[in-house]
């Protein structure tokens, strides 16, 4: 296995880990939170996390684009710590006019806690950019491991102390640190006493490019969050974030090794090759692997969200059920997104980067406008629509700019697809016949899943020939 992969697939057990312990903490929360509190963490959280990408965004990515010599990723590094620490003082700036707009006297202090992430995180997203720079992608998951550890340890210890919300943000604060400092002792690399003001101008043209890009993306993910608990209350909120939770898990855990390996294939390519040429046999290999993976995770996501919403919560958050059938379907449409903004970067067009996720986000925030007074659930289906909106925007960028054929990609994807129909098919005939209504709620969705994934890879084996051909000669032993 090359060391490329090898870290690709580190990294996706680092993620399967981090979602796992913060599933654990999940779990654990929403056994003691009321729906209502959990509501005001998911506000508080979700504030925290937009100011966090102001701060960090830009600097992972402008560094690994890097091409020039190290002392310009120390300068990054510098850039990273100045703006967490101002971005913090404004967080710790605004928890002060809480009580000007809510009398709830946990806000304010929550808002502190999370407010010392931002730093931690900006730091250390940066130093995360600097260990892909570097080619240490299995050091860089070993230490999200370790920091996720840290994280869950310390959100239950402190969660069963009793400190409700606010252990949630310590156990994140912990995490977050140790993150960053396993990851500066990997790199040794220290901040730089100064910054050239050409370097200064070109980090900070990256960095607002790739800040408005998250940005946005995360105002059209958070915006319904906000909108669904200002217009129905602070346990509608929390019914629509668990339910976004519970659908976020497959895609961040997708997401993270898609964007890593997108990054090092696709640069792979342009250094072999240069400029674009080799983007779209890359991609023609890349997508339709990414697409046969995603959809039947989701597809089993949407058929077992009943037993995996209850199961794992109580049927206390069992009106979250819906929302999170409908945005396992929007998150399936999104999934090819991952991979936008390494690809772009890599082809010289960041600075379209902008203008593409705005008009994304834009429509996403449109339509979610226009559903929230209808409800959760059809604030759920605007994501739907969404992401059926930016799936196109996104295919004909980059052709525009990469070259990339989604025609090919599409036509290369059909036996997926197919298998998928077939598997969901057969999975939901299985559930009818035998309903196992004496079975415990999530070894329902687990029996179901292995069904659906099972047969999804005996049909997808048996209509395609070369994945056959490649399976069986990763089979043969190595001279």
């Amino acid at each position: 296995m090359s060391g490329a992969m090898r870290g690709g697939v580190l990294t996706a057990v680092s993620r399967v880990f981090s979602h796992g312990a913060q599933f654990l903490i999940f779990l654990y929360a929403a056994k003691i939170m009321a729906p209502a509190e959990f509501g005001v963490f998911a506000i508080v959280s979700a504030w925290s996390m937009l100011l966090a990408l102001v701060a960090g965004a830009g600097w992972p990515e402008y560094v690994m684009q890097w091409q020039g010599p190290v002392a310009g990723l120390r300068r990054v590094l510098t850039l990273a710590l100045i703006g967490g620490a101002v971005l913090t003082g404004i967080a710790l700036g605004f928890s002060l006019l809480v009580p000007l707009v809510t009398s709830n006297p946990q806000v304010a202090p929550l808002m502190q806690l999370f407010a010392l992430t931002i730093l931690l995180a900006s730091a250390g997203n940066t130093v995360a950019g600097i260990m892909n720079w570097q080619d240490r992608l299995s050091a860089a998951a070993l230490i999200a491991i370790t920091a996720d550890l840290v994280h869950l340890v310390v959100s239950v210890v402190a969660l069963r102390a009793g400190y409700g919300v606010f252990a949630l943000a310590l156990g994140r604060i912990a995490g977050t640190f140790v993150w960053l400092a396993l990851g500066l002792a990997v790199v040794r690399l220290a901040p730089a006493p100064w910054v050239p003001r050409d370097d200064l101008r070109a980090a900070l043209r990256f960095w607002a490019r790739i800040v408005v890009v998250r940005l946005m993306t995360n105002l059209r993910v958070h915006t319904a969050t906000f909108i669904v608990g200002g217009a129905f209350g602070a346990a509608a909120a929390g019914y629509y974030r668990v339910g976004e939770r519970l659908s976020l898990v497959l895609s961040e855990v997708l997401g993270e090794p898609t964007r890593v390996l997108a990054w090092s294939l696709f640069r792979r390519s342009r250094d072999a090759v240069g400029g674009t040429t080799g983007f779209r046999a890359r991609a023609n290999r890349f997508f339709p692997a990414l697409l046969a993976i995603s959809v039947p995770l989701f597809a089993c996501l949407a058929l077992f969200a009943e037993d995996v919403t209850v199961g794992l919560l109580g049927e206390q958050w069992r009106p979250a059920v819906p929302v999170v059938q409908v945005l396992a379907l929007a998150q399936a449409l999104f999934a090819t997104g991952f991979a936008l903004e390494p690809v772009l970067s890599l082809a010289g067009a960041v600075r379209v980067m902008p203008v593409v996720v705005g008009l994304n986000a834009s429509v996403g925030i449109g339509l979610i406008l226009i559903a929230a007074p209808y409800g959760m659930v059809a604030t759920a289906w605007a994501q739907v629509a969404a992401g059926a909106v930016a799936f196109v925007i996104n295919a004909r960028v980059l052709g525009h700019y990469a070259g990339i054929s989604w025609r090919a990609i599409l036509a290369r994807s059909w036996r997926g697809f197919l298998a998928a129909a077939v598997a969901f098919g057969a999975a939901l005939a299985l559930r009818g016949a035998f309903p196992l209504d004496g079975v415990q709620a999530l070894l329902r969705a687990v029996a179901g899943s292995v069904v659906l994934v099972g047969v999804y890879a005996g049909v997808l084996l048996a209509l395609d020939g070369q994945l056959r051909r490649t399976l069986r000669r990763a089979r043969r032993p190595i001279a």
